[in-house]
């Protein structure tokens, strides 16, 4: 996590700090009333700081829970990203194949029909041989039969 995501965490957690703090340093200071005993006044003051570094404590634990969290969700978004650029990439590949595979049989098409149209044209060997090879070709690599 970068100072951006901790500083994102603060905002909650120094509020409840400074809340925290006031009502700890609320206490002293400040003339106890006069029907409070000094026995009284040191377990209010006591019990004050323990409820302080309570919330202190509450709070660390927060910020650490809420800092996890947040690391968790940011693991799992990246695991998302990264699995949905392996899927993309696996379409993306397959796609090409699939237009190579289809370019590859216009060609031979193409090249086969060439040769046909020349045969048909021009009755020579050469192009008897060129459409015997046009027709292995196809039996090769165009599912002839």
């Amino acid at each position: 996590m970068n100072v951006l995501d901790l500083l994102a965490l603060l905002p909650r957690g120094l509020t409840t700090f400074l809340f925290a703090l006031a009502a700890l340093l609320r206490f002293y200071g400040h003339d106890t009333p006069e029907f409070t005993a000094g026995a009284v006044q040191d377990a209010l003051l006591g019990w004050s700081l323990a409820a302080f570094l309570l919330a202190t404590a509450a709070l660390l634990a927060d910020l650490g829970l809420e800092w996890h969290r947040r690391s968790r969700d940011r693991d799992q978004r990246t695991t998302r990203d990264m699995e949905a650029r392996r899927r993309t990439e696996e379409t993306l590949r397959r796609t090409l194949e699939e237009v190579r595979r289809a370019t590859q049989g216009v060609r031979l098409q193409i090249r086969c029909s060439t040769r046909s149209f020349a045969f048909q044209l021009n009755d020579t060997a050469t192009n008897r041989a060129g459409l015997n090879d046009c027709l292995a070709l196809l039996r090769e690599y165009g599912g002839l039969d």
